[in-house]
């Protein structure tokens, strides 16, 4: 059988779980704690390779180089930079001192965090390309680092860096707000009759709690295709507490992976 790919680009920046060899040595994290300080599972959640027209994805671990910052986004000024001195639940990060020297943050961005961007550059230019989606996971209630620390996420937010309709508020949008409705209606309209305990008004919500990160705001205002960033609350398909690293599921074969991505791929197809 075969079908046309659509024509969107996906961006997952935060699944991967790697850490590079010459730094293993001065990571304090154990798989779980970079397992969880990433958006846990999202290389398997929105694998679509054989559905979209494009994927651009990472195995470099978030706790070590943050694809969604700027290049120049560095403690100690943000600590949540484009390295990190400490993890969301504010676990320390490496045994140097002052969080990782500037010689091996330059070092990494080079060899990393350059060809990840080249290539969402690259992808998007790509004939008959409609949509790019930076795609991320978010808790279930927002951690302490956050400015609503406490609060609970809905099941799907959307973002362009508009208002709560997708409408331009204090600066430009990376994707038209028709476009960001749309696809919210499409979300919705897939994991409305899912078994989700939620609040049918929170079930998917615009640029909250989230407006979009470097990814969109960078790609979305200089390149050529409407960006927007979607993140999938971890509640749908986690266990809301993972005691063992070893215990966790088969990710190539989880069903309710399988289930979220067949929900994704129905929603774009309706868009197109």
């Amino acid at each position: 059988m075969t079908y046309a790919k659509l024509p969107v680009v996906i961006s997952v920046p935060h699944g991967g779980t790697i850490i590079p060899k010459s730094l293993v040595s001065k990571c304090r994290l154990n798989l779980q704690s970079i397992l969880l300080d990433g958006d846990t599972w999202s290389r398997e959640l929105y694998n679509l390779h054989d559905y979209t027209a494009a994927y651009v994805d990472t195995t470099l671990a978030r706790a070590v180089l943050d694809m969604n910052r700027a290049p120049d986004d560095r403690p100690p000024n943000n600590p949540d930079g484009v390295v990190k001195t400490f993890t969301v639940d504010q676990q320390e990060v490496w045994t140097y001192e002052s969080g990782l020297p500037d010689p091996v943050v330059d070092e990494l961005i080079r060899t990393y965090y350059r060809p990840y961007h080249q290539a969402l550059y690259k992808v998007s230019r790509l004939p008959g390309m409609l949509l790019a989606i930076d795609c991320h996971t978010m808790l279930p209630i927002a951690p302490q680092i956050s400015k609503n620390r406490g609060d609970e996420r809905p099941i799907i937010c959307i973002s362009n860096r508009g208002d709560s309709n997708g409408n331009a508020a204090n600066g430009p949008i990376t994707a038209p707000a028709e476009t960001v409705r749309t696809l919210r209606d499409a979300l919705a309209g897939v994991f409305i009759h899912s078994d989700i305990e939620c609040n049918i008004d929170r079930l998917a919500l615009i640029n909250e709690p989230f407006k979009g990160g470097y990814i969109t705001w960078y790609h979305g205002l200089t390149g050529p295709l409407p960006w927007v960033q979607l993140e999938i609350n971890r509640s749908i398909y986690m266990p809301k507490e993972i005691e063992n690293i070893n215990e966790l599921p088969d990710l190539k074969t989880s069903s309710k992976l399988r289930d979220i991505r067949n929900k994704l791929i129905r929603a774009l197809e309706k868009m197109f």
